[in-house]
C-alpha cells in the first residue's frame, strides 16, 4: 500500500477525444490537489500545472482488432490502457503484462469474475473502477451501475488485486478533486481510503514504467567518467 502522502493522479481524455485541451487539464488539476495526469491520446504536452504522462487507450470491436496494436502503443507510451467491456476483451488485456490497466471492464454485467481479476493479479494489470457514473446516471441506471460497481470492488478487496480509481473525465468540468471523490465513496459505502489508495495507484504505475523506459537495453553498456 502507498504511504498517505503518495502522489495523487488521474486518467483523463483530452481533445480530441473529449472536449477540453490538455493545457486545460493539467491547469485545473492542479487546483484540485492531483500531482499529475495522464493524458490518453494527446500527443506531446507541456504545461506548469502538474505532472504530465503520455497514455494511450487499446480498443477495438473484437480481440482479433486488437492484438496487432498491443506492442506498438507498449513501446510508444508510458501508460497503456485496453478497453474492455466483455469477458473476451477482458481476459485478452489482464493475460498481458504489457498492459497497465483494464478499463471499462463491467460494460456487461458478465465480464468480470474471479478468473479475470486473479489473472489481473497475476500479471500486475490494474482493474479500473469508474466512479464517473456515480456522478452522471440516474434512476435506474444508476441503481445497475453501483451494484456492478460493488460487485467488481468486492472482488478486487477478496482477490487483493491492482486496481486504480478514475472518472474517465472528457472535459476539465468532469474531473473531481480527490477530496470529492472520497466524500462520493463515503455516500455510497466504499471505503474512502481505498478510493485514495486508488488515485495514488496511478503514481506508482507511472513511477514503475518510467524507470523501465530509463534502463538501459540488454547488451547496453553505460561508461561512466572517470
Amino acid at each position: 500500500m502507498p504511504a498517505e502522502d503518495a502522489p495523487l493522479y488521474e486518467a483523463v481524455y483530452p481533445y480530441p477525444q473529449g472536449r477540453s485541451t490538455a493545457h486545460r487539464f493539467a491547469q485545473h488539476a492542479g487546483t484540485l490537489g492531483y500531482d499529475g495526469l495522464v493524458m490518453l491520446g494527446a500527443g506531446h504536452v507541456d504545461s506548469s500545472g502538474c505532472d504530465i504522462v503520455d497514455g494511450a487507450v487499446l480498443s477495438g470491436p473484437d480481440v482479433a482488432s486488437m492484438s496487432g496494436g498491443l506492442h506498438q502503443l507498449r513501446a510508444a507510451h508510458t501508460v497503456l490502457l485496453v478497453e474492455g467491456g466483455d469477458h473476451a476483451r477482458n481476459r485478452f488485456a489482464v493475460d498481458h503484462p504489457a498492459v497497465d490497466v483494464l478499463v471499462g471492464s463491467i460494460d456487461d454485467r458478465m465480464a468480470v469474475n474471479h478468473v479475470i481479476v486473479r489473472t489481473a493479479r497475476a500479471h500486475d494489470v490494474a482493474i479500473a473502477v469508474d466512479l464517473g457514473p456515480l456522478m452522471t446516471a440516474d434512476g435506474g441506471r444508476l441503481v445497475r451501475y453501483l451494484q456492478r460497481c460493488r460487485e467488481l470492488i468486492r472482488l478486487l478487496q477478496h482477490e487483493d488485486a491492482p486496481y486504480v480509481i478514475t472518472t474517465a473525465a472528457h472535459s476539465h468540468r468532469q474531473l473531481r478533486a480527490p477530496r470529492d471523490l472520497t466524500a462520493l465513496a463515503s455516500l455510497v459505502d466504499i471505503d474512502p481510503a481505498w478510493v485514495r489508495v486508488g488515485l495514488q495507484r496511478w503514481g506508482q504505475i507511472i513511477t514503475h514504467n518510467r524507470r523501465r523506459q530509463d534502463a538501459p537495453a540488454a547488451g547496453v553498456t553505460i561508461e561512466e567518467d572517470p
